[in-house]
């Protein structure tokens, strides 16, 4: 074999070999400098309608949101300026490199000349701010690379989308955006070459222009939406109404405006389609720009004292126990002892009692010592289990610790939370996941915000909803004239106000509309007076009528198929289709088993002239005074006159009695 036919048939191999992994190689770089392109597009978030809400900055912390069809026009004018010969090349132009290598050996720095394809390798690079020997042999690989594997076109439009154009833009889509405030197809020819004149020196672009015009890049809707966890790919779409939004945005800030007077400041409105448990609203400060203390904090998601909407799930696992809307209740007077050793006297909002009445009736007018007894009687256990296992509710601090004050509105619960959880009402017991996310979303919301069960029978949620869409039973608490009631239709309304006023609530629903009110402070100060069909009821109807008249909604009825009307004599009620009505009247009362009502056993009083000890019972019993019969009525009393322990007995028809001691101090 001659020596030229073997150096051949080494050469050769050796040849396709280098040229095959020099291929490998090419084609994993040109994919490699694609995924870093890809990755820096800036991630657009957009509303249910299309409407931009937020642009997130990309790992470079600059803007871009890329486009594939710029104008011709652009095209010809930048590779007029940048690459004449782009489209005869393959990635570099053997003239300019050489020129390059020249000015590198005479000791010239200037290595300019790059075609567009090398810039866009050397953005990709991040290797702008080094123009090294290396880095352009390394960044003329990288363009080969791209060429042998992309697109001319993709090659022209990667470039278009990349390259810096000052104050943290990159790509002409988004600097004509940043600088005209148009879109890059509408921009006159003299904006366009000017932009264009941009790309010979970038850096002397400031960041006064940016500092002025950043909050373009986030609108005021996605202000309470950023504390929300979800994930977004580049095209991205979220539940929420922008538009709606800030219409509530608008009546909020009206609404706390009014109410400032009274020592109220912000608010929250969170509205949700309960059909699918879209979030179609969430707002939490009157103003996300004001500098006024507080107005930077999203109230949506802060837990708070949430007052009486805690008692329709109080009711709800009172029926579920076997009570019902016609079981009546003695709403009176009962002693606690707590913890701390003093004696507690729960009260209704009124501070007044009102005897007999049902549990609809309770209810419906949010009364606060029925509620007790309901908790009490669930009990207060069952229904810390409730909360913890089958709502998944995480507290500020331990069940444990509010005790029997659930019942009167001490419990802790972000707005978000809370109407998340009212869903279930809407949809006879069957809760949903929030919905947050449309399109190209993924919701990493908590579990608490992603249940899907039956939390009870349908059976107790018609019961419920029953009792609070019924405006007319309301009239003791809330008057004849209120602001839970909408002229568009029926709706469920509960209001709740927190310890001293310091939070107004209101949560109503319908089958296909919930909204769910706050007005209060960031800071916790109370409000003067502020109940929650005050504040948070005005701003709820406000934004009801809104909704229901810009979306042209008609609002669903409630499904009462399963329940069925009882006539007693406290008035209409309801119960189950199949109840036994007279077992289940008298279960309260039933399990009552005091017969005095006043005094309390180990009461205490202090001595004074002429005092007088008022005895009340359940029923007309005779009366004991230490062992001395008083006589015989429901109601007596007797005068001390001396500091000691009295024993009081009462001694019913039927032989049922009760006994207590009391004790008469001096000061």
């Amino acid at each position: 074999m001659s020596p030229k036919k073997k150096i051949f048939i080494i050469t050769v191999p050796l040849i396709l070999l280098l040229l095959g992994v020099f291929l490998l190689n090419a084609v994993q770089i040109s994919d490699q400098q694609k995924d870093i392109y890809t990755s820096r597009n800036s991630v657009e978030i957009r509303d249910k309608n299309n409407d931009f809400l937020s642009l997130d900055p990309n790992i470079l912390s600059y803007y871009a949101r890329y486009k594939d069809d710029y104008p011709k026009n652009l095209k010809e004018k930048v590779l007029n300026q940048e690459d004449k010969y782009f489209y005869y090349h393959l990635g570099i132009n053997p003239i300019s490199s050489l020129r390059a290598f020249y000015h590198l050996l005479t000791g010239d720095k200037n290595l300019s000349n790059s075609t567009i394809t090398q810039q866009l390798s050397k953005v990709l690079l991040s290797n702008t701010g080094e123009r090294t020997f290396i880095n352009k042999l390394k960044e003329s690989f990288y363009a080969v690379s791209l060429e042998l594997f992309t697109d001319k076109e993709e090659i022209l439009n990667m470039y278009l989308n990349s390259v810096y154009l000052g104050n943290r833009i990159q790509g002409f889509n988004e600097a004509s955006r940043f600088y005209y405030d148009t879109d890059i197809r509408n921009l006159p020819e003299p904006k366009l070459t000017q932009m264009i004149s941009k790309l010979n020196s970038p850096s002397k672009q400031t960041n006064l222009l940016f500092k002025e015009k950043k909050d373009e890049f986030l609108r005021t809707s996605f202000f309470e939406l950023k504390d929300l966890d979800f994930s977004c790919d580049y095209d991205c779409a979220l539940t929420i109404d922008s538009k709606i939004t800030e219409k509530i945005r608008t009546i909020l800030k009206e609404k706390t405006t009014q109410y400032g007077k009274y020592g109220a400041k912000n608010g929250v409105v969170i509205v949700i389609n309960p059909k699918d448990n879209t979030l179609l609203a969430l707002v939490g400060s009157p103003n996300p720009k004001s500098t006024e203390k507080g107005f930077q904090i999203n109230m949506t998601t802060r837990p708070r004292a949430i007052g009486s909407t805690i008692k329709p799930f109080i009711y709800l696992k009172g029926f579920e126990k076997g009570l019902r809307p016609y079981t009546l209740i003695d709403d009176r007077e009962y002693k606690y002892t707590i913890e701390s050793g003093f004696d507690f006297f729960p009260k209704n909002y009124d501070y007044k009692y009102n005897g007999i009445v049902t549990l609809y009736h309770s209810l419906a007018n949010s009364l606060n010592v029925p509620a007790l007894k309901v908790l009490e009687y669930v009990p207060i256990s069952s229904f810390n289990q409730f909360l913890k296992k089958d709502l998944l509710f995480k507290p500020v601090q331990p069940l444990e610790n509010y005790g029997l004050g659930i019942a009167l509105g001490q419990l802790e619960m972000s707005p978000l939370n809370l109407a998340y959880y009212f869903t279930a009402f809407s949809n006879d017991g069957k809760i949903k996941p929030l919905k947050i996310c449309q399109k190209n979303c993924t919701s990493n919301l908590p579990d608490y915000y992603n249940l899907d069960k039956q939390i009870a029978s349908p059976v107790y949620f018609q019961l419920i909803n029953k009792i609070l869409s019924d405006s007319q039973s309301k009239a003791d608490q809330y008057g004849i004239t209120n602001n839970l009631y909408t002229p568009y239709g029926k709706m469920a309304v509960k209001t709740g106000t927190s310890r001293d006023y310091h939070d107004s609530w209101t949560v109503g629903y319908s089958p296909n509309l919930l909204v769910l009110t706050w007005i209060g402070n960031t800071e916790d100060k109370p409000m003067d007076a502020v109940s929650g069909a005050l504040g948070a009821g005005d701003l709820w109807l406000s934004t009801v009528n809104m909704i229901i008249s810009e979306k042209n909604l008609k609002l669903e009825p409630f499904k009462d198929d399963l329940i069925k009307k009882f006539e007693t004599d406290k008035g209409q009620t309801y119960g189950q289709n199949n109840d036994n009505f007279e077992e289940r009247k008298n279960i309260l009362l039933n399990i009552d088993t005091e017969i005095i009502r006043t005094p309390h056993d180990q009461d205490h009083f202090l001595l004074t002239p002429d005092m007088e000890i008022p005895l009340r019972a359940k029923m007309e019993v005779e009366w004991f005074l230490n062992g001395i019969s008083l006589g015989t009525s429901e109601e007596k009393s007797f005068s001390p006159t001396e500091a000691r322990q009295y024993e009081i007995r009462a001694q019913g028809k039927e032989g049922e009695q009760q006994s207590l001691s009391i004790f008469i101090d001096r000061e």
